[in-house]
């Protein structure tokens, strides 16, 4: 009883379950990426024998995880190998293979496929690092065996923005704005890296804060905002198409030059669409609920004391609550995360650590995203 396609973004876990003729055998289950090459072994002490299974056949707990790897199995496909070998030594080695389809829906902050956000963080000589993360027994952790280094071109843009699905796969992609003013996307390929960039549109030295990633809108596509120079916010809505990934924009308000930070946080609020958080210069942290028509609701106060924070970054779902969550890096360099709730007058869990280890020291990357 072994499904042929296994969706992870709806169970955490799956049971991947066999009937032998006998049972005094020794057992190994190995999985292998047919994309990637990654294999994940499973002996006798993953595997529960009939005796302490409901349904007596031989069972695998599959956490969706590659063991041995302890990090997310990504999607596609899989082949699979069964071997059980009499424990008395009489009788033949039993070899059965199959395959089966690991998939989940696409998420926001995923760069790796595997249906877990992850971390872009930009150093003070120009790298750009790709870090694969997982959310473990409460956790948030990642090793630098799961870093992918983009270059080291990345110093001559002003700004990079963490962009969302924003050109039409289901991976996260990256905006780039170089010193002309000419914004950039990178599309993300799934495995950590980003494919050749491709020009969005000149002009875009007159913001001085972009923010993507969230569905403002309501139509499934990620958005763009932009503040201008006169503390104007614009919207520019997505259009899910690499070649022209935004529409013309249109005007939200004015007076949001009150603000040093705006996120694009998701819908984080259990609204009509994805929301905005907006720090202003006493450190006080607002929420502004979006309306699904791109705009904004009147703002609430979320807590003050946030401009301990160097980085906020709008994650997507790290601990598959459903609810989008919060990464923020504070000025000592240590990370924390905030759990979303779903309600909007307590949007955010008490913070937890997280546990990152880059190949930098965390105070050596100029910006994390």
């Amino acid at each position: 009883e072994i499904p042929t396609t296994i969706d992870l973004s709806r169970t955490p876990s799956v049971s991947l379950n066999w009937k032998l003729s006998r049972d005094n055998v020794r057992t190994e289950f190995i999985l292998h990426n047919v994309s990637t090459g990654e294999r994940g072994y499973y002996h006798d002490e993953d595997i529960l024998q009939p005796e302490k299974t409901a349904s007596g056949f031989f069972e695998l707990h599959w956490d969706g995880l590659l063991n041995g790897m302890h990090m997310p199995a990504p999607n596609g496909e899989y082949e699979w190998t069964l071997t059980a070998r009499p424990r008395d030594g009489i009788g033949r080695t039993l070899v059965v293979n199959g395959q089966f389809t690991v998939s989940r829906d696409a998420a926001p902050h995923d760069l790796t496929d595997d249906g877990t956000p992850d971390l872009l963080t930009r150093t003070d000589d120009g790298h750009l690092i790709s870090q694969n993360t997982l959310y473990i027994n409460g956790v948030i952790s990642s090793s630098s065996p799961y870093e992918t280094d983009l270059g080291s071109f990345w110093g001559k843009y002003t700004a990079l923005v963490a962009a969302g699905n924003a050109g039409g796969s289901r991976h996260a992609d990256l905006l780039a704005r170089d010193g002309e003013g000419v914004l950039w996307l990178y599309t993300g390929k799934g495995d950590g890296k980003l494919s050749a960039r491709s020009k969005v549109g000149g002009g875009w030295n007159t913001y001085d804060e972009l923010t993507a990633g969230g569905d403002v809108t309501g139509d499934g596509k990620a958005d763009l905002l932009a503040r201008d120079k006169a503390g104007v916010l614009w919207l520019y809505r997505g259009t899910g198409v690499a070649e022209a990934p935004y529409a013309t924009r249109k005007r939200i308000g004015s007076g949001w030059s009150q603000y040093d930070a705006l996120v694009s946080a998701g819908n984080i609020a259990g609204g009509a669409a994805g929301d905005l958080l907006a720090r202003d210069k006493a450190g006080v942290l607002w929420l502004y609920r979006g309306r699904g028509d791109g705009t904004f609701g009147t703002r609430a106060r979320i807590g003050s004391g946030w401009d301990r924070y160097k980085d906020l970054v709008a994650w997507g779902d790290a601990n598959r609550d459903g609810t989008p969550d919060l990464y923020a890096r504070d000025k000592a360099g240590n990370s924390w995360l905030y759990q979303g709730t779903g309600d909007a007058e307590a949007p955010f869990r008490s913070r937890k650590a997280v546990a990152p280890t880059f190949n930098y020291d965390l105070q050596k990357y100029t910006e994390i995203l």
